[in-house]
């Protein structure tokens, strides 16, 4: 029963409705239970005699000027109210943390729904033309790859393994960071 409600006033239409439905019955009993209703008959007449009342200034213009004047009070108020209590900046997430430098190379990547990083991808920290590593062992069974930036002519770095050795010691880098905290200080790309 408490899961059925809290998941209807979590709601946005279910939680109106329950809403209205509070301030009914506060109202029908607050009315007709303490007799308020010749109260409020009485504030009411009470208000339409002030407004016709005669004073030097037609006491509906001084309602008229006091509306025109609500909404400087509440700009000040709301002013004095920010000045008071400044609000509370949320601090980055770790989700937004997708560039940095590994091993002279930029490297960018994605986080999946799961939180596990994907989709990494190399630049040239240079002129940030996207790079790709080349084998260039004489030998077939030897893994020796290479980094070269077709578009400024850098030679960004040789690595004795492989592109998914790199690429999962980079994905170790960058979750260190994350648990450590240090990828908050990291310059910005």
């Amino acid at each position: 029963m408490a899961t059925t409600f809290t998941k209807l006033w979590h709601d946005p239409v279910w939680s109106k409705v329950i809403a209205t439905v509070i301030l009914a019955v506060g109202a029908t009993i607050t009315t007709y239970f303490f007799n308020w209703w010749p109260e409020i008959g009485k504030f009411v007449a009470l208000c339409f005699s002030f407004a016709l009342a005669s004073t030097p200034i037609p006491n509906w213009l001084i309602f008229a000027l006091g509306l025109l004047a609500l909404p400087a009070v509440i700009l000040f108020g709301a002013i004095g109210w920010r000045t008071a209590f400044p609000p509370q900046s949320t601090p980055p997430s770790w989700k937004n943390y997708t560039t940095d430098f590994f091993f002279n190379l930029r490297w960018q990547w994605k986080y999946d729904p799961a939180g596990q990083i994907c989709d990494t991808h190399t630049f040239c920290p240079h002129c940030d033309f996207q790079v790709y590593a080349r084998q260039v062992s004489a030998f077939q069974f030897v893994d020796h790859i290479a980094f070269h930036c077709e578009n400024c002519g850098s030679h960004l770095g040789e690595f004795k393994e492989s592109l998914a050795l790199l690429e999962n010691k980079t994905m170790r880098f960058i979750q260190l960071k994350i648990r450590n905290g240090t990828w908050l200080t990291q310059p910005a790309a």
